[in-house]
This record gives structure tokens, sequence and C-alpha cells, in this order.
């Protein structure tokens, strides 16, 4: 199906859809004014209706954080006392792109993917998780680029992720969702709109005395970012000039509109902005230019300033920077301009102006001003090292499960030579054990693949989901394969089948070689472990042991040596078995003590693995 006979089919389905509906038996909130009429107010974290910064604290003129006291001052000691509102609006994102999601699944709906354009892949990947019913790490979020965010991609993009994740599962198909631009401006939430309320006292040079400040944001009708973008509005509503008394206090109304989430600045151009509205206000009162009101109050104590949230700003000279600002941008020459470009003209007019700014870098939740890497050096190829970092992490969290694989090697590894050895040495005695032992030694060979064959590909991919259905499968295979040289005595190894001693050789070395495997494994994760080079120097003595047997049968040294008759009982075969059965009983040993006990988390890999 084409790309635009799909989105036809779309639209047809979207209007097919019944939406039904009662209209509200009060009047809409929509403002801020609808808000405080109603006083519907948000909840915040803690519990209160109002966030409230109160400066200074604990100097015995006000110990119980209600602010009294700025008011007090203000009375008493301002020469003028500026009152007002400043009602800020709210702004639409209007990225290129809209919100968009493409959501795949994988292993049969066991993992599914999502490529998003979101500013917030983790919370993604939570939420995702969260309605599909997964764990986390079932959950991959991508994202390669953004056509646009600027804070309306944080947490507004992953609700539309959700939506194409669990369509994508219950279709088992891939599900794109992008919005158009009118259904995108209408759902998501905006820059939040702000209401200012001040009552702020200067002294006779222009020097604040105290401010009394009230913020109501419109969160709409659920919270999102509300509680911290208004935080961040509080904490910069004194800008960057010291207020020696300040209440500021804040509220999140709650209206019948899309909850309106972050946006840059996050609040702190809000604050910012009612500040400068009162600055300018006192400004006039005073018939001061507001520069000089502005360069007054800026902070520049000697030996530091503290702001009405307690943090110290030790050695911040902002009257130098406020001085280089200036000087750099010509600024008094052009307000010279200005002044007499207005004065020529009286219909148009021009402004310039100079604003300080102090804007926090960190979160107000502290917890999150936090950063992690996660960083893989390659000294080669990726080819060389790409195992290394599926398995590393799989097996230090699950030891128990490499020794138990380990064990399994062990078990069928021990018992698949001493079956064979048994069958060789003993089976001529008569036929019933003739029987019986082919029928052991076949199930041993079938049994080598699923004790050390398979434990070796489990260890170096035990991430990945699809070898670990591949080594499910490869077991029931080899399970089945065994029972049917059993029952059935396919006798792909037995004597008829194979006279030629170098065919025999290259099956009794392919096994031998693929029994270390784990070994060597081993020692590439922990090369410099004392007890693993024990184990190497006990393992040498097995290698040297099959080689003098396979040396034996290769070389018929009974048969060129040893008189007809004794060949009949000592012969290259029989002996080549008993090396086996010797090496499988001490490798037996030597494994067990290496493995035992207490050496299990330091042998079963990766307490100290590179």
């Amino acid at each position: 199906t084409s790309t635009a006979a799909a989105a036809a089919t779309v639209v047809v389905a979207a209007a097919a859809v019944v939406v039904e509906y009662a209209p509200l038996d009060d009047d809409a909130l929509v403002l801020i004014a609808d808000a405080e009429r109603a006083q519907a107010y948000h909840t915040l974290i803690d519990g209160s209706r109002e966030l409230s910064i109160v400066a200074p604290r604990g100097d015995g003129d006000d110990d119980d954080g209600s602010g009294a006291h700025v008011a007090a001052r203000i009375d008493a000691d301002a020469h003028v006392v500026v009152e007002g509102d400043v009602r800020i609006g709210g702004q639409e994102h209007f990225y290129f792109e809209p919100m968009a999601s493409i959501a795949t699944v994988h292993d049969g709906g066991r993992e599914v993917s999502v490529l998003a354009s979101t500013q917030n892949c983790n919370k993604t990947q939570e939420i995702v998780a969260l309605v599909l019913g997964k764990p986390q790490h079932h959950v991959a979020v991508h994202t390669r680029r953004l056509g646009g965010g600027f804070g309306g991609k944080e947490t507004s993009s992953i609700e539309f992720s959700a939506v194409a994740a669990v369509v994508a599962h219950a279709e088992r198909r891939t599900a794109r969702l992008v919005l158009s631009r009118a259904d995108d401006m209408l759902a998501t939430g905006k820059r939040h709109p702000f209401v200012g309320r001040y009552r702020v006292g200067f002294a006779r040079d222009g020097a604040i005395v105290g401010a009394d400040v009230r913020l109501v944001s419109n969160g709409g009708h659920g919270q999102d970012l509300s509680g911290p973008v208004l935080q961040r509005a509080l904490l910069h509503s004194d800008n960057a000039y010291r207020v020696p008394h300040m209440h500021v206090r804040g509220q999140i109304a709650k209206t019948n509109t899309p909850a309106n989430t972050a946006f840059r600045g996050f609040g702190g151009p809000q604050g910012m902005l009612v500040c400068e509205s009162w600055m300018e206000a006192g400004a006039h009162a005073l018939g001061m230019d507001v520069h000089d009101v502005r360069r007054r109050n800026l902070y520049d104590a000697p030996g530091g300033d503290c702001t009405h949230y307690g943090q110290p700003m030790p050695e911040v000279d902002f009257a130098e920077l406020w001085r280089q600002c200036a000087a750099l941008s010509a600024f008094d020459a052009t307000r010279r301009d200005v002044a007499a470009f207005n004065a020529a003209h009286r219909h148009k007019k021009r402004g310039v102006s100079l604003v300080p700014s102090k804007f926090g870098i960190s979160f107000t939740l502290t917890t999150l001003n936090q950063a992690s890497a996660l960083v893989h050096v390659y000294v080669n190829d990726l080819g060389s090292h790409a195992h290394l970092l599926f398995k590393v992490p799989t097996l230090h969290d699950e030891p128990a499960k490499v020794h138990q694989l380990f064990v399994l090697h062990l078990c069928c590894h021990t018992t698949m030579w001493l079956l064979s050895s048994a069958y060789h040495l003993f089976g001529a005695v008569n036929h019933y054990y003739y029987d019986i032992l082919l029928r052991a030694d076949l199930f041993g060979l079938s049994l080598t693949f699923v004790g050390y064959v398979i434990p070796a590909i489990q260890l170096m991919y035990a991430c990945h989901p699809t070898l670990r259905r591949l080594y499910t499968a490869f077991v029931l295979l080899c399970t089945c394969v065994s029972v049917s040289v059993t029952v059935l005595r396919w006798q792909l190894f037995a004597p008829s089948q194979s006279k030629s001693p170098v065919g025999r050789i290259l099956v009794f070395g392919t096994l031998t070689a693929s029994g270390l495997v784990p070994h060597v494994h081993r020692a590439y994760l922990e090369p410099a472990s004392p007890a693993f080079f024990q184990f190497c120097g006990e393992l040498r003595w097995v290698l040297l042991c099959l080689t003098a047997g396979a040396t034996v049968y290769t070389l018929r040294v009974p048969e060129r040596f040893f008189p007809l008759g004794a060949c009949n009982v000592v012969h290259s075969h029989a002996l080549m078995h008993v090396f086996v059965a010797s090496c499988a009983i001490y490798h037996y040993c030597a494994t067990f003590r290496f493995y035992r006990g207490d050496d299990v988390a330091r042998a079963c890999l990766l307490d100290d693995a590179p």
C-alpha cells in the first residue's frame, strides 16, 4: 500500500470515530483569571497549593515564613512604593517537525524499539515499557535528530510514542504516528502564561528596600512540568538585583486547556520579566533613568552577595560586567542616537535598553544534577571485541548461570569420554555388552554438543534473545539426535562406517578442542588469574596424555612391536581409550577443584573481569 493510500485510509478511519462528550456544568476555565475566581489550583508535590520563598529568614523579623516583615519594611523604609501586575501570554513552540514516532517490534513482540522525535529518551522508554507491561530493557528508544524541540518534546512527545508502541505491539508490525500541524497545536502544551503581581519599595537613591511578589501560572488540566517551571520563576524573580527583603510566592492555576510544558528558559524569563516591570515602574516613580536604577541594585557587595533563596555568590562583580557590556556595545552613543531620532520623528520611535540577566544552569531538583556516560574504547576493530560488549554485563549479573553452564560442560565432557572408552574397551566381551555399550557410546557423542558446544555459545552471546532461542532449539535438536542414535542404532561413528584412523583422529581432536572452548573464553576474560594459571597447568597434562593416546593409535605401536597374540588383547585402539578414560577422570578432578565451593564466584567469571 502506498503512503498516500495509507494516509487516506487513516483519514477515513478517523472520520468514523464518534466521540461522546457532555458540556461542563460550569463555565470552562481557560484563563488564569477564571481559575482564580473558582479558586482552582493544582496541588504541588509537597501537598500544598503554594510555593513561597522569604528572605531573609531567622533574623528576628519573621520566624514563621509568612513574609509579613517584608510588607512592614516596605511601609516603614521605602521612599516610593510601586504596585501593579504583569500579564504574560503563552507561546507555541512551533518546531518544524510535529510529534512523530515509529515503533517496531522484534522477536515476535518480545522487544520494541521506538524511533522518536523526543528530548527525553529515558522517560519515553519508561512510559512505553509501563504501557506495554514490559521491563524497560525490552524497550529501546532512539533519537537521531529533532526537527526542533525547545522543551516542547521533553514530555509532550511521550504519549504519542506510547500510542505508536501499543499499535505496533498489538498488530506485530511497524507503526508510524505523525501529528498534523493543526492537531499538534491543539493537543500539546505551550509556554506557561503567567500573571505577576508586585508591591515593591525603593529608597530615595533608587536602592530596593523590599519586594512582595506573587506569581500565578496557567498549568492547564495537568501539571506536567508546571511545578519546576513555577519554582524557577520564583528563583529568578530577583533577576540580577540584590533585594534585602523579599517575599515571592506562586501558584499553578488549573484550567481546561492542554497541560503546558517546558519552553526555553523554563520559567526564568517570566520571573525576570515581572522583575524588570517593577524596576521600570520604580524608576519612573523616582524620576530616575531606569539604567541607573538597575546599575545601582546589581549584586556587587564586597565579599560577595546572597540571593533571596540562600545561594551565596562570592566575588561576582556585576558592575564590572555591566561596564564592559556598555563599552563593547557603544551603549551610551547608541542611546544618544536613539534620543536624537525620536526628537526628530513624531510618529516613528526607536528604543534601546541594557538589561542584566542571571540564570541558573542546574535543575531545581538537585537529584537531577548528575550525568553518566558509557564509553567503549576499542584497541582493534569492532568485530574482535563485539562479544565482550554483549557478554560482560550479562554474565556479571548472572554468576550462578555461568556456574551451571560449566557444570553442564563438566558432566557431559566426562560422561562422553567414559562411555566411549567403555564401549571400545569392553564392547567385544560378548554381544549383549556390545549392544548396550554401542548405544551408550553413540549417546555420549550426541551429548557432546549439549555439554560444551552449546554452553560456549551461551557464554559468549547470552544477552542476545535471538541466540537464546537458537540455543533452546539446538538443545532440542541434540536431544532428538541422541534419542535417534540410541534407539535406532544409527552407527554414524561405528567401526563399520569409519575405517580410517585419520577420520577418527579428526573427530577425536574436534571433540577435544571444543571441550576447551569455555576455558579459552574464560582465559580471555581473566588472563591474570593465578587460580586459572594453575588450572591451565593441570589441563596441560590432560592434553599431553591425549596426545600420547592419539600417537599410539595413529602409529599402531602395539601392532608393530608386540606379537600377534598380544595385539588381540592390547591393541592400539584399546590403549588410546585407556589414555582417554584417564584424561577424563583427571580432567574431572581438576575442574572440580577449580569450580567448587567458595571459588565459584571467582572462577565463574566476572567479579574482577576487565
